[in-house]
């Protein structure tokens, strides 16, 4: 909705006041954000008056938290997940350079050929 002085001001004058009000806009913004402001200091200070309150929330919710079923259970696959990543990479060079060997060797390479169409087969039923 447009006022009426609004409506009878000049391009210039509608520039300015917009320019205006987005310098004002960003320094409200500056002054709530920035590493050194009234703000941040309010809210430290409510949160340092507040300390041993928080401090039982956070230390109850992190207690029930890691002493539940479902992390522990999170923790664990996370752990055997990571776990068999490090160890294929770890066994990828040998299996690799053992294979090459084993394909060398032209009776071996027709079982391994035999062997892996086996599993393809038995997969696929």
């Amino acid at each position: 909705m447009v006022n009426k002085e609004e409506a009878t001001m000049t391009e210039l004058e509608k520039a300015v006041l917009h320019d205006t009000q987005q310098a004002i806009g960003e320094a409200i913004k500056i002054n709530l954000t920035s590493y050194n402001s009234s703000f941040n200091k309010l809210v430290n200070e409510i949160i340092e008056n507040h300390r041993e309150e928080l401090r039982k929330i956070i230390d109850e919710s992190f207690t029930s938290t890691i002493k539940s079923k479902s992390f522990k259970e999170s923790v664990n696959n996370a752990f055997n997940h990571k776990l068999a990543r490090v160890l294929v990479s770890k066994l990828e060079g040998s299996v690799e350079k053992t294979v090459n060997t084993l394909r060398s060797d032209p009776t071996l390479r027709a079982k391994m050929v035999l062997a892996i169409e086996g599993i393809i087969t038995e997969h696929q039923k």
